[in-house]
């Protein structure tokens, strides 16, 4: 049974309504509600669910492609080669039809060190923007040019302070 949150699954369902494309980012604290009100929300929805795990990029890359090919109910379940790749697919699939997709504990898919200096600059304003361009500059220096796509979405993550 879910009680409450009756505000913000309003609000969910207001973006949902909208003809426009809609990406609400849920975060708080840890052991609020937050995955319950996803799935609340999603129950009478077609949705593709990930949820991330502390394993290795490999792992989540073919839990996701799992997720993805369950609800595109494809016969065959090839593995994505990318993360790009995936949501590629994914977005495709939302020229067919209207769907949600919900990426839960993305903290364990993401990249750690540009989440801190996004978090130190722009949540915490703990660092100026000189040392933030910088440490910017450093982990494009050693990430692959290959990777810059998913650095995209990583400010999300579900327990933001």
């Amino acid at each position: 049974m879910f009680i409450g949150r009756k505000e913000e699954l309003g609000k969910l369902e207001k973006l949902w309504r909208s003809e426009k494309f809609q990406h609400p980012v849920i975060y708080g604290r840890r052991r609020v509600g937050k995955t319950a009100l996803i799935r609340e929300f999603i129950k009478d929805k077609e949705a593709i669910f990930f949820t991330g795990i502390e394993s290795s990029e490999q792992q989540n890359l073919e839990n996701l492609s799992r997720a993805i090919l369950a609800t595109a109910q494809q016969g065959v379940t090839p593995v994505f080669q990318t993360f790009q790749e995936a949501f590629e697919y994914v977005f495709h699939l939302t020229l067919e039809k209207r769907l949600v997709f919900v990426i839960d504990e993305w903290d364990c898919v993401m990249n750690y060190p540009f989440y801190r200096a996004i978090l130190d600059f722009v949540a915490r304003g703990s660092i100026p923007a000189s040392r933030f361009l910088d440490q910017l500059g450093s982990l494009r220096g050693n990430t692959p040019a290959a990777a810059y796509p998913l650095l995209w979405n990583i400010a999300g993550r579900h327990d933001t302070p």
